[in-house]
């Protein structure tokens, strides 16, 4: 999956068909590194770096020891969609 901060602009009527789109593609990604993802940005900001940077480091660790990675490199090599469990 590429995800990429962006902004994006769209016709009202086209909107929720977008939006949904793109939650349907959030779903299907790993759910333990969405989390993580979501929680250090919502608490990197207020906080020192070195301590935003030590949080990070334990999230990389945390995802990296997953079981969603080896399905997601393996994946990847198959050239197929990825089945993550959360694990």
């Amino acid at each position: 999956m590429n995800f990429s901060m962006n902004m994006r602009s769209s016709p009202n009527d086209a909107f929720a068909s977008e939006a949904q789109s793109f939650a349907e593609k959030l779903a299907r990604g790993p759910p333990i590194a969405l989390q993580l993802v979501k929680a250090l940005l919502n608490r990197g900001a207020d906080m020192p770096l070195d301590a935003a940077l030590e949080m990070e480091a334990l999230a990389f660790g945390v995802v990296t020891s997953s079981e969603d990675i080896y399905e997601g490199i393996q994946a990847m090599m198959e050239k197929r969609e990825p089945k993550f469990k959360g694990e």
